[in-house]
């Protein structure tokens, strides 16, 4: 029983150690924890969500090619929008002021002095505006002083208007609005969903184990930050799930709290599912198979 019991430790620690040093050499460092990990995916979200305003820019200036800077824009939508956030309810005037945003209120005076009556901007200017709104969507400091909800009611409303202009002036040019639309909203879901509530919490370990317990709920989340990450981010936050699998209970664990416990590493691969296994660990086959010989061997 003692050859065993030794035969048994001695597997343990090697299986241990080898995955400490798969999961160094992956992340290129050796500090691995979460606070690491939590640091890793806010830098690598606020890269994301930069490239990804760039590259809507990018796309919308596309549009350049068919409209002139100077082509007047109705801002039907973006008025009526201003109205309907800023309304004064008839019988409860100072008190519906009172709750309006004065920010808010501030744009659409501003608004209205801009347009001169005319309710018409040049397109160039209209663009300028929404992407100064695009930059306060995706920015992960905007304050309360203009709600992010309203910031969103607004571009949307600026974007209408746009659309009407270009279906004015052509097919290529509302084909061109369209393709940056789409790829603005489906940049903005992924935020707004997945990425905006994970890099809201203010302590970097609360962000890397609020993404560790999703994956055990579901792949969506996981999948969604992994692919967000640039290469050296990713593999950070891989390289410190690995070193936390199997990562015996703290009632098992030594004075170091580096002890390793094979059922509780079964239990803890088990806990996800294939689909989170293949958003966390597709990108690294090698890495992806090991893992899973270890999983055999438990």
């Amino acid at each position: 029983a003692g050859l065993i019991a030794k035969k048994s430790q001695e597997m343990h620690s090697k299986i241990a150690a080898n995955m400490q040093v798969r999961a160094k050499i992956l992340a290129q460092r050796t500090d691995l924890d979460p606070e690491i990990a939590g640091r890793a995916i806010k830098k690598g979200i606020g890269d994301f969500t930069e490239a990804f305003t760039q590259k809507g820019g990018t796309l919308y200036d596309k549009l350049d090619e068919f409209v002139k800077a100077d082509a007047p824009v109705g801002l039907q939508n973006t008025i009526a929008t201003l109205d309907k956030l800023t309304a004064i309810v008839p019988g409860a005037e100072k008190t519906s002021a009172a709750l309006t945003n004065k920010n808010l209120a501030a744009v659409a005076d501003a608004v209205r002095a801009d347009t001169a009556g005319s309710g018409q901007m040049p397109y160039g200017v209209v663009k300028a505006l929404r992407s100064k709104l695009g930059r306060m969507m995706t920015s992960t400091s905007l304050t309360d002083d203009l709600p992010r909800a309203e910031v969103k009611q607004l571009y949307a409303a600026l974007t209408s208007d746009m659309e009407t202009t270009a279906r004015a002036v052509g097919p290529e040019a509302e084909k061109a609005l369209s393709r940056a639309n789409q790829y603005w909203q489906a940049g903005m879901t992924r935020i707004d969903d997945v990425l905006d509530p994970l890099v809201s919490k203010d302590i970097p370990e609360k962000v890397f184990k609020s993404l560790e317990s999703g994956g055990k709920e579901g792949a969506t989340q996981i999948r969604a930050v992994m692919r967000s990450l640039p290469d050296e981010e990713r593999r950070i936050v891989v390289g410190t799930i690995i070193t936390r699998l199997g990562k015996a209970a703290p009632g098992a664990q030594d004075e170091a709290g580096g002890l390793f416990d094979l059922n509780r590493f079964l239990t803890q691969w088990n806990s996800m599912s294939p689909r989170t296994r293949d958003a966390i660990f597709d990108n690294d086959p090698g890495t992806r198979e090991a893992l899973d010989r270890v999983a055999r061997i438990a």
